[in-house]
């Protein structure tokens, strides 16, 4: 599979993850991770895999999730890695509490048994960060 093919595979992950997480199916969402997944919150809070589901499960209820842009796509064809930063544009209720949440996500995938798998995931809040990635990727300093 050349690298435009496995670029194509990763892009369809993270609009398949938004896609179930909108549907509320969040593990079926959670398929997408690898079982030893990291992901670091917005808050610098880390989770494991389960701890991620029962958040997203009980915890939290979605309103939406849209994904904004993708704006980077990179394989590693000497690693078997995969690196994705997009943006996302989330609304949800936590503890009674309205939250409308626009976040840069880095994702890295690895190879599992074939299959791309999502073994970590960082969100940073900063709309700051989102307008300087945007800002970046239009005069070509970040590609």
């Amino acid at each position: 599979m050349n690298n435009q093919e496995q670029q194509i595979q990763l892009r369809h992950l993270i609009n398949e993850m938004i896609r179930l997480m909108n549907e509320n199916d969040v593990l079926e969402s959670a398929n997408i991770m690898a079982d030893d997944i990291l992901i670091v919150k917005q808050s610098g809070n880390a989770l494991k895999k389960k701890e991620w589901i029962n958040l997203y499960g009980s915890q939290y209820n979605l309103h939406s999730n849209k994904l904004m842009d993708i704006y980077n796509i990179t394989i590693s064809e000497d690693t078997g890695m995969g690196y994705v930063c997009y943006s996302t544009h989330t609304t949800f209720t936590n503890n009674n509490k309205y939250n409308d949440n626009k976040a840069v996500n880095i994702a890295i995938f690895k190879k599992v048994d074939k299959k791309w798998k999502m073994s970590y995931l960082q969100s940073s809040s900063s709309n700051i960060i989102y307008w300087i990635i945007k800002l970046k990727i239009s005069i070509g300093i970040l590609l």
